[in-house]
């Protein structure tokens, strides 16, 4: 954990020189703890890592456009949490701003920007960002409290244009969108490493020893319980 906070230290220090625009670079590799997909085609991959105080995200999206990212309040849109960012075609600029939804058209940006770019590149077919964004903020306005506790409701979307402020027309909120349940704060299960000293035992029966079949009871695996802020409002009728 002391790793990743100082690489993310240095990324953000290298980001922020002089205060300069933050341009397209390849991003140095950074072990994160959970990966999801948040489409059935897998062409919107979410990883991140939870950490005390934030949560480190690496979204990765088949998409030159826009990409949109955020945490839902309700089964409505009316409220949410939002990040758009992405890379400019033109500047090869990476771009990342902190945002809640209204009834505007383009949401609107918070006042307080409370997510930390940490890089981002983009090829002939994906943009890949990476941020951190802290559990709770001092905006409570603009950011919702993220649950440590239960599933969070993740919105995503995306589109095949870069997002111009102001303009709504670089917005398209009925193609490239969804919404799925996860536990942010769940641990990071690892296997340890057993050393060299340990020895595994195969246990194999004789040829001619006859054939013993173990039967278990029938079992179907409950599916994880759903955060009903993220069922669309027809859903819970």
């Amino acid at each position: 954990m002391a790793t990743l906070n100082l690489l993310a230290l240095i990324l953000t220090l290298s980001l922020e020189v002089m205060g300069q625009p933050v341009k397209m670079a390849p991003l140095s590799p950074m072990p994160l703890a959970h990966e999801t997909k948040m489409d059935q085609l897998g062409k919107y991959i979410v990883k991140w890592t939870p950490q005390v105080a934030d949560i480190i995200f690496e979204i990765s999206v088949a998409t030159t456009g826009f990409i949109g990212f955020g945490f839902l309040t309700n089964g409505g849109m009316r409220g949410s949490d939002i990040i758009v960012g992405g890379v400019d075609d033109l500047t090869g600029e990476v771009y990342l701003t902190d945002r809640h939804e209204t009834r505007n058209p383009v949401p609107e940006i918070d006042s307080s920007q409370d997510v930390q770019l940490l890089g981002g590149f983009q090829n002939e077919t994906h943009t890949t960002l990476r941020f951190s964004r802290p559990w709770y903020t001092s905006d409570s306005n603009g950011d919702l409290k993220l649950n440590k506790e239960d599933t969070v409701c993740l919105i995503w979307a995306y589109g095949d244009s870069d997002f111009v402020e102001g303009d709504p027309m670089t917005i398209n909120y009925h193609s490239q969108m969804g919404r799925k349940s996860i536990y942010l704060n769940k641990p990071h299960l690892r296997i340890p490493d057993m050393g060299e000293g340990v020895k595994t035992l195969e246990l194999r029966s004789p040829k001619n020893q006859d054939e013993v079949t173990i039967t278990y009871p029938e079992y179907t695996p409950r599916p994880a319980p759903e955060n009903k802020m993220c069922q669309r409002d027809e859903d819970k009728k």
